[in-house]
């Protein structure tokens, strides 16, 4: 299995003078016309609020976005192995830089059967 620590990454996103402040954008922008333009419009992300209200009440706690999908590299070839993609995606930051590359995690686990 193959790991890429993700706790140093959230981390240089608040070393960073460009990024820290963009980490409070979830809980500062306004809502346009009732559309959802980022996750935090959404009706989810105000009921996990109101159910946490501690964890909601920091500005500049970390939302993660997890996204993963296994698939066979060699296909029907018959070996045994599988490999699992997973992409990290901080929805603190407004829309134009959560899904940039410098700032997505890729992690990756890959397993033998």
């Amino acid at each position: 299995m193959f790991y890429l620590p993700i706790t140093p990454r959230l981390q240089r996103l608040y070393y960073s003078d460009v990024t820290v402040n963009h980490m409070r954008w979830h809980a500062e922008h306004s809502q346009e016309d009732r559309k959802i333009n980022h996750p935090s419009d959404a009706e989810a992300w105000k009921v996990f609020s109101s159910c946490h209200p501690d964890y909601a009440s920091e500005l500049q706690n970390v939302r993660l976005g997890l996204c993963t999908d296994g698939f066979s590299p060699f296909g029907m070839s018959g070996k045994q192995y599988s490999c699992w993609p997973v992409i990290v995606t901080p929805y603190n930051l407004p829309p134009v830089m959560c899904m940039k590359r410098e700032f997505v995690s890729h992690h990756c686990d890959s397993r033998s059967h």
